[in-house]
């Protein structure tokens, strides 16, 4: 069986997202109207110059004059992209630590050619540091915050009366037993 069978399909009263997901996973049997595909268009273009490190209000502008809406709508359309593909500004810090990583390598490479031993060194930390390898914290285990503490409660004799009674009968009225407040210690 082929994996088209199992790709989504627009139907009717589905929304602007729903109609623009289908599209790009199926365009063949997803078309979109008019209206939906100015709305894909503006969507792609918002990520596409998000991508290129402009800020919402360039974005905007720039939606403003090329796609002629309103300033409201400009900013509908730079929430609704970074809702449907994701911020590109805010990549995740992996995504980042996999780039940085990759030009400290090159970085590396560069200065092995050029023979700087000082600049070789300075790469390897470079690398050691976006790689997360000298992170000592990561991975520890603590086993203490693990371990079976055992825990004293002294209960006052009205205290202890009242708790027997609620285990035998279900319920007991702790309002009606006299209690005094402790200090709170750390342990």
């Amino acid at each position: 069986m082929s994996i088209k069978n199992y790709l989504p399909v627009a139907r009717k009263g589905d929304g602007v997202f729903e109609a623009i997901w289908a599209n790009l996973l199926n365009p063949e049997k997803n078309k979109l109207s008019a209206k939906h595909e100015e709305i894909k268009e503006r969507w792609t273009t918002v990520f596409k110059l998000r991508s290129n490190y402009l800020t919402r209000q360039q974005v905007r502008n720039y939606l403003i004059e090329n796609f002629e809406i309103s300033e409201s709508q400009a900013y509908k359309d730079v929430a609704n992209s970074e809702h449907f593909y994701g911020n590109a500004m805010r990549a995740d810090q992996e995504g980042y630590r996999v780039l940085l990583t990759e030009w400290a390598e090159k970085f590396f490479q560069r200065t092995l050619k050029e023979g700087d031993l000082k600049m070789q060194g300075k790469a390897l930390e470079l690398i050691a540091k976006f790689a997360g390898i000298n992170d000592d914290n990561e991975g520890q285990f603590n086993p203490e915050k693990f371990e079976n503490v055992q825990v004293e409660i002294t209960l006052s004799p009205a205290i202890e009366e009242a708790l027997i009674k609620q285990l035998n009968k279900g319920v007991v009225d702790f309002n009606q037993v006299e209690a005094e407040d402790a200090d709170f210690v750390e342990v």
